[in-house]
């Protein structure tokens, strides 16, 4: 599923399983980053961005959903958007890259550890496509926050509680 640059605004929404990409001008926008990883990618050069906000690791554990739903899984994903974003002209040795979430909200969840496993998948992914990771503001225990202003290329990042 893929959220469309719809409102008035130019702010798309990406919520969990969703991606969005666009050039030229828009925000792309994703709230609730606890476990889950967004990934964001801006070429300055070609003007466009996109947003991948993902809530497991790989494929493996349940190939007919990847086909389903290919931004759910970080490897599938961060693959689909890349796609996306090379027919808009950006190129993965000149992009922006900043990895988001990946945190341990509750006790049982972080003893399954899927915020570090998506964040691992992100990294890998990213470095098999040829993009280098410029900031990542992932683990520890706190939601996140994420937007990218595709036309300035500033990515703005809200911790619960009020930093940023």
């Amino acid at each position: 599923m893929v959220a469309a640059m719809a409102s008035a605004a130019g702010v798309a929404q990406v919520g969990i399983g969703e991606a969005a990409w666009v050039a030229g001008a828009g925000v792309l926008s994703t709230v609730g980053l606890g476990s889950c990883v967004a990934v964001v990618i801006h070429d300055p050069v070609a003007r466009a961005g996109g947003l991948v906000h993902f809530q497991l690791a790989d494929a493996t554990s349940d190939p007919g959903r990847a086909r389903q739903q290919p931004f759910l899984f970080g490897d599938h994903g961060i693959s689909a958007l890349s796609q996306a974003l090379a027919s808009l002209g950006c190129v993965p040795v000149r992009c922006k890259v900043q990895v988001i979430g990946g945190a341990s909200m509750m006790a049982q969840v972080s003893a399954a550890q899927i915020g570090k496993r998506n964040v691992l998948s992100a990294r890998k992914t990213l470095w098999k496509l040829g993009y280098l990771i410029e900031r990542e503001v992932v683990g520890g225990e706190v939601s996140r926050s994420v937007s990218l202003d595709v036309a300035r290329g500033d990515v703005m990042i809200r911790e619960s509680g009020g930093r940023s």
